[in-house]
């Protein structure tokens, strides 16, 4: 997946908080969509936009208040892309179910970024259900199973 150069935001519209709706909500979501966030653009600042901004704010190390200040507005357009840890060494996969620090390191991430999973380190059905959605909706390969490349691009944004 290639990375773009970071942007320069486009004026900042004002304070994005809930409830808010409006084509600067939508503006934000749209951008958040295009680095990698499972964010709905609908151009309603709910809960779960909220959530994803405090998500992106702790990422980013800003102030955690799930508002779009002037701060996270610039950051969403310039902040650089995450970086992945290392790769941890095996496929993740089910069947068989599988267990351990690496799956609940990959779920706490796709969580982070919106996608709804229970973070327990069991990677089983579900688990293989939102890799295939992730694997979809960021055209990787759609095979369910979280190898190098998924694992590394659940981290990257692809701004």
């Amino acid at each position: 997946m290639t990375v773009t150069p970071t942007l320069q935001a486009p004026p900042f519209p004002g304070i994005i908080k809930k409830p808010q709706q409006g084509e600067a909500v939508k503006k934000w979501q749209q951008r958040m969509q295009d680095r990698g966030w499972h964010i709905k653009v609908d151009g309603i600042y709910g809960a779960e936009s909220e959530r994803l901004c405090k998500n992106f704010q702790a990422e980013k190390h800003l102030q955690v208040t799930g508002i779009v200040d002037e701060t996270t507005w610039d950051k969403t357009w310039t902040a650089p892309s995450a970086v992945a840890p290392p790769f941890p060494g095996r496929v993740l996969k089910h069947p068989p179910i599988m267990n351990g620090e690496d799956v609940r390191q990959w779920q706490e991430e796709i969580s982070m970024r919106g996608w709804p999973i229970t973070v327990d380190g069991s990677y089983g059905p579900r688990s293989e259900e939102i890799c295939r959605q992730f694997q979809k909706e960021h055209a990787l390969v759609v095979d369910g199973m979280v190898g190098r490349n998924t694992w590394t691009n659940t981290w990257v944004e692809t701004i």
